[in-house]
């Protein structure tokens, strides 16, 4: 049996047939992709959503500035190739014609002729590239190179398929249903041996086998049941040309005397499959190996193929990690598990206040960066929306300069040379003309300094927001060193134009802080589980040894409450029986109070016992302290070099500052030039 170039084990996954359905319904859909785009009425600009309408050269012009053009969000994208292999369409690129571009229409405005059109901008359009299927040229292509490859094969090779048949020109549009089956069988040999053929439910067939071969176009029964039909034609042929793909080529003895060369993953410039390889052998030994797994897969021995797979992994493991088999494997995971669940163990308890602390902490601070840098690319894109804005003002100035100066070249050649009547009138209707289109610029121009006003005002808001929300986070962080958590809040806060580098510097620090609290509450946790412990012994001993007294205790504390509780209620009618009642309360308090002296003498003793309990504490104290003099000595070296990465910061922060004067001061000279002109 021949083997075909490529080998995968083909097994139906329980995705396989969502992968199908997602396909279809990828190809159903439209092909057009809109990326997202910022709102426009919130930096303030006019509305592009008439953005198909026909517009004149005079309108474009004034909204070139404003509006940007409605082709840059129309891009065309088409369905990916083949999956892990290259595709027929990549190998016949050349062959497949391209549509023109498609320009946009535009509808010009009436006016004279005297008067020069102003330039309209380019829209930039995409085009939908054409499907395989409907390209004639590309079907005619394959559908000869398919008829070349079987009349080359050996005749009765492919059942069902005379000589004769491959002899007319025009052979697979003429072919039949079980012409078109044995065709679909031929190429399945090389796939699958026998082992899986196409039978009388040929539909159903083609299609599972289709699905197990990752097939990435669509496979519709109309066109199975009509392979011969002008609109199932290019599909069959499509269907073929990707079940050519595993065909092997016809001298067989010239590949099996051809040797691969192999490289080490180190030595190669681009990327493949092969830098995930170990080295040169083990590529050499897992494509040896691959074809010998083909053979016993074939031949259905799993044992033998199961071995086969257990030797390649214990190669692969020996190269990659240095142990012997997946066994080896095994055992240091497991001890691996073992040491994490241990050190999960000694992990200490956070409480949960400090938790939620620096939980708020981080969420403020990821809301901070997402304001600033939402603030940073509107401020970027208003300055060049104001750049673009200046640039046009420049342009329309310097068009009403070049007017004003033809007029006034007019005028002064009126003033010197007589003229007919016709061509006095012919110049009448050209200065009115020409001062409409001088009306028209001026209005233009006024519109351009309305939107530059406003830009100005969306820029000064966007930086007052960016300085309170920099505010609220510094007034936080010194709300936070009042507290019991010792942090510098010189350190931590943010200026007033920070850069991204300055909030990764300030999430750095306070993670260093919660660092070193959580190491501080683990000690204080540790010290009172030791002393819950022998609170928790001392109380044990108590309870056990003044439990028959603490009963008859509990017992008249129980009579004396219901009988005070009776006494309440019946105060008004029986004064003589509570009289009686208090009488009798107040022995049974004398003999109370003896049972409370005897229990403060046993207290005197336990508080003896107490005493001893906290010059052991003492001691413990006094190594606590020891081992956190340590940790201190440790926190003020991580905090020294903490000061000079702000130093640093604040060198870039001082460039940062001149920058902004620098631009500040270009404002102001455009805004001078302005108020001049």
């Amino acid at each position: 049996m021949q083997h075909p170039r490529r080998t995968s084990e083909f097994h139906d996954e329980p995705g396989t047939a969502t992968k199908r359905n997602s396909r279809s319904t990828q190809m159903r859909l439209s092909r057009i992709a809109r990326p997202h785009s910022i709102d426009r009425q919130t930096l303030g600009l006019p509305s592009s959503a008439n953005r198909g309408s026909r517009i004149t050269p005079q309108k474009q012009a004034q909204n070139n500035g404003i509006t940007e053009a409605p082709g840059t969000a129309n891009k065309y994208t088409t369905k990916t190739s083949r999956i892990a292999r290259p595709s027929s369409g990549e190998r016949q690129t050349l062959g497949i014609p391209g549509s023109a571009l498609r320009g946009s229409r535009t509808t010009p405005q009436k006016t004279p002729t005297s008067i020069s059109k102003t330039a309209t901008r380019v829209l930039f359009t995409a085009e939908k590239q054409r499907n395989a299927h409907n390209d004639k040229k590309w079907v005619q292509e394959r559908a000869q190179q398919i008829t070349e490859y079987l009349r080359e094969t050996v005749s009765g090779a492919v059942h069902g398929l005379s000589c004769e048949f491959f002899a007319r020109s025009g052979c697979l549009r003429q072919m039949s249903t079980k012409q078109f089956i044995a065709i679909i069988n031929h190429f399945l040999y090389y796939i699958w041996g026998t082992r899986f053929t196409v039978g009388n439910n040929y539909i159903d067939d083609i299609i599972n086998i289709m699905q197990k071969l990752q097939y990435p176009h669509q496979v519709n029964k109309s066109w199975l049941k009509t392979p011969n039909t002008p609109h199932s034609f290019g599909f069959v042929i499509q269907l073929f040309d990707f079940l050519m793909d595993f065909v092997p080529p016809h001298n067989e003895d010239q590949i099996n005397d051809k040797e691969f060369e192999f490289e080490d993953p180190e030595t190669l410039t681009q990327s493949s499959l092969m830098q995930e390889s170990p080295d040169a052998d083990f590529t050499a030994l897992v494509l040896q190996n691959s074809e010998e797994g083909f053979k016993l897969w074939d031949k259905q021995l799993d044992d033998d193929l199961h071995n086969l797979k257990q030797q390649t992994c214990d190669v692969l493991i020996y190269k990659r990690c240095g142990l012997q088999g997946i066994t080896a494997l095994d055992a240091q995971l497991e001890e691996l598990k073992t040491d994490l669940s241990a050190e999960e163990k000694k992990r200490p308890k956070i409480s949960e206040e400090e938790e939620e602390r620096c939980n708020r902490l981080e969420t403020e601070l990821k809301e901070i960066q997402e304001q600033i840098q939402t603030a940073q690319e509107s401020l970027e894109i208003i300055n060049n929306k104001l750049t673009e804005l200046q640039e046009e003002k420049n342009e329309c100035k310097s068009e009403h300069t070049h007017l004003v100066k033809k007029v006034e070249q007019i005028q002064k050649i009126l003033s010197t040379q007589t003229v007919s009547v016709d061509r006095r009138d012919a110049l009448i209707e050209e200065l009115e003309q020409r001062k409409y289109m001088l009306q028209r610029m001026e209005r233009t121009l006024r519109d351009l300094e309305g939107s530059q006003h406003h830009q100005q005002v969306l820029v000064s808001r966007h930086k007052k927001r960016l300085t309170d929300q920099i505010v609220k986070y510094n007034d936080h962080i010194r709300n936070i060193s009042c507290t019991k958590l010792q942090c510098d809040e010189s350190v931590l806060q943010l200026p007033l134009n920070p850069q991204l580098e300055d909030v990764k510097e300030r999430i750095k620090m306070l993670e260093a802080t919660r660092a070193s609290v959580q190491n501080q509450l683990q000690q204080i946790i540790q010290q009172k589980q030791v002393l819950d412990k022998q609170a928790l012994q001392m109380n044990h001993n108590i309870n056990t040894y003044l439990k028959t007294k603490c009963a008859e205790l509990e017992m008249a504390i129980k009579h004396a409450e219901r009988d005070s509780k009776e006494i309440a209620k019946q105060m008004q009618t029986q004064c003589t029986v509570l009289d009686a009642q208090l009488h009798k309360l107040e022995e049974r308090m004398q003999q109370l109070q003896i049972d409370c002296k005897s229990l403060k003498n046993t207290k005197h003793e336990k508080h003896m016992a107490l005493e001893n309990l906290e010059k052991q504490n003492e001691d413990l104290m006094n190594r606590a302290e020891l081992e956190y003099k340590t940790v201190a000595d440790e926190r003020e070296a991580y905090l020294n070099e903490y000061e000079t990465k702000l130093e640093q910061a604040n060198q870039i922060l001082l460039q940062f500052v001149e920058e902004i004067e620098q631009r500040e001061t270009m404002l102001k000279r455009i805004e001078e030039e302005e108020v001049k002109t």
